[in-house]
């Protein structure tokens, strides 16, 4: 079982990507929160690291939206 510490490391690499990849994008929260159904305030906890509980619906639903893969997120 990863330890707390690595799952907070993983949440916050893959809120980090996700923001790079909206900003390169110019595109607001709520455009893409919409795009895949969620609130611009669970979108802004993913991307800033502090919803580490996130379904993978919702991550599957976002490497759709920006056209990665989610090994690319972790990375």
């Amino acid at each position: 079982m990863a330890s707390k510490k690595s799952l907070e490391d993983f949440t916050k690499t893959i809120g980090k990507n996700l923001y790079r990849l909206r900003k390169a994008r110019k595109e607001n929260i709520e455009t893409v929160a919409a795009a895949i159904q969620i609130s611009p305030d669970l979108l802004n906890k993913i991307e800033t690291g502090k919803y580490p509980k996130c379904k993978r619906g919702i991550l599957f639903g976002l490497c759709d939206y920006y056209g990665v893969t989610p090994m690319e997120l972790v990375q």
